[in-house]
């Protein structure tokens, strides 16, 4: 297939570019600037000059190609709504350029859009799975796609990564409390640390991404891309602990916003575990499941020596 990747130079979308190729596929990458670019041409990624802004560019460039797999998503939590709402548009311009039956197209989205879980595990295949659409900004957007599919017969799958995406040292939120225990001196978990959370190696993430491409049904489905859950906040602080030779230390909600911001602070407060039958039921099998609080403590994350 020839496949239109944004976020192909990003965390997750380098791995998912890789794949793509290694399993044959033609792959043409949204590229910001000519650095990346350049970075897309090394790997063996045609690059396409744009934006998620520009909407007209991203209707054009897909227009000859069979699928779009979306991985890209500004992540300054600052700005969250700003880019919820630029995501929304772009989202609409591809789907628009690639409205043709059979074609397919993959949104990466995340369970934080599910709240918090509370004692579920929230399955990929349960009715609860898919919250209202004015839940927040990103779950209107994954009825977008889904209705999208429906309504004109294409193959069209939301991804829902887990809140801990992990593995080479990257991601979002590990670093974030990596840097936090760095800068206040301890690592810190919300009240007893009992928050329970669901979390995928970034590499099982870019294979899922690679099996639901190949194997989307016909209309809308939402996939879970949860390989292990029951990690706690207070062992995820531990391990940070560990990695950064800190204390794990108990702090409150107000503490949390401090240090943390608003939206890290949140997430670390409630419970949210999702499992992923459907994937797993397209032969996804998660290579690094229950690794990801020894991959923090003593692999990837670990800082050097001074």
């Amino acid at each position: 297939m020839r496949v239109f990747l944004t976020g192909a130079t990003g965390y997750v979308g380098s791995r998912v570019a890789n794949l793509l190729i290694e399993a044959g596929h033609e792959v043409i990458g949204l590229a910001r600037s000519d650095a990346s670019a350049q970075a897309l041409h090394r790997i063996g990624v045609a690059p396409k000059q744009g934006s998620l802004r520009d909407t007209a560019t991203l209707t054009s460039a897909v227009q000859s190609v069979d699928a779009v797999v979306h991985t890209a998503f500004d992540h300054d939590l600052s700005r969250f709504g700003e880019a919820v709402q630029t995501d929304r548009a772009a989202v609409l311009a591809m789907l628009d350029g690639l409205s043709r039956p059979g074609t397919r197209f993959i949104l990466s989205s995340g369970s934080g859009i599910l709240g918090d879980t509370g004692k579920e595990v929230i399955d990929d295949a349960a009715e609860t799975a898919m919250p209202v659409a004015d839940r927040s900004g990103r779950a209107a957007v994954e009825h977008l796609v889904v209705d999208y599919g429906r309504r004109n017969k294409m193959h069209c799958a939301v991804v829902r990564l887990p809140l801990f995406v992990y593995g080479h040292g990257g991601s979002v939120f590990v670093p974030a409390l990596f840097k936090a225990a760095c800068k206040i001196g301890y690592s810190g978990y919300v009240g007893a640390g009992a928050n329970l959370y669901s979390a995928v190696h970034v590499d099982d993430a870019a294979t899922l991404y690679r099996i639901v491409l190949e194997n989307a049904e016909l209309g809308g489905t939402l996939i879970h891309a949860a390989a292990e859950n029951g990690v706690s906040a207070f062992g995820l602080a531990q391990a940070v602990g560990v990695a950064t030779e800190r204390s794990a230390l108990s702090i409150d909600r107000n503490e949390a916003t401090t240090i943390w911001g608003d939206w890290l602070a949140a997430m670390m407060a409630i419970n949210n575990q999702t499992a992923s039958s459907r994937a797993r039921s397209l032969g996804w099998r998660p290579v690094h499941e229950g690794s990801i609080l020894n991959e923090i403590a003593k692999g990837s994350y670990r800082l050097p020596p001074p």
